[in-house]
């Protein structure tokens, strides 16, 4: 008895365990789905920099040297800004669809244990009724006195 109560009693410690790694993993997930939405937004605005810039008629009237540094800056600027979308869309295909996996599963198998343990409660509430009921009926039909632990027939 005591030995069923300690194995439920660690069951829902089991249970409480995976719920917390769960709520890490989501953190983890709404974590990086923030960076990726930062990194777009960084990689969108250094474009729209380099492209209002350049219809700027200052940039236009420079002299060459000058001109011609700028283009090199804006070029490497959109480079720069094409890396970041692009990793940042690598973070979301990969990284995120792998976590979004690990979550799901690690769900499906939070929800099948908790079902396998519910069941198994409910067996050993059948199996200690059983039980309970097959003493009480010996107690009764030997006239068992428990305050003096004899048997009379």
């Amino acid at each position: 008895s005591s030995f069923i109560i300690m194995y439920f009693h660690e069951c829902e410690l089991y249970l409480n365990q995976q719920e917390k790694d769960l709520k890490v993993l989501e953190i983890i997930r709404n974590g990086i789905q923030s960076v990726i939405k930062s990194d777009i937004d960084y990689s969108n605005n250094l474009n729209s920099i380099t492209i209002n810039a350049s219809k700027l008629s200052l940039v236009k009237e420079m002299d060459n040297s000058l001109g011609n540094f700028w283009q090199i800056i804006s070029k490497e600027i959109q480079l720069f800004s094409k890396m970041i979308k692009k990793n940042s869309e690598i973070m979301s295909l990969e990284i995120l669809q792998t976590l979004d996996s690990v979550i799901s599963e690690r769900k499906f198998l939070k929800r099948e244990y908790k079902e396998d343990l519910e069941r198994l409660v409910n067996k050993s509430k059948k199996v200690s009724t059983f039980f309970a009921s097959i003493f009480f009926c010996f107690f009764i039909k030997t006239n068992f006195d428990p305050f003096f632990c004899k048997i009379s027939f």
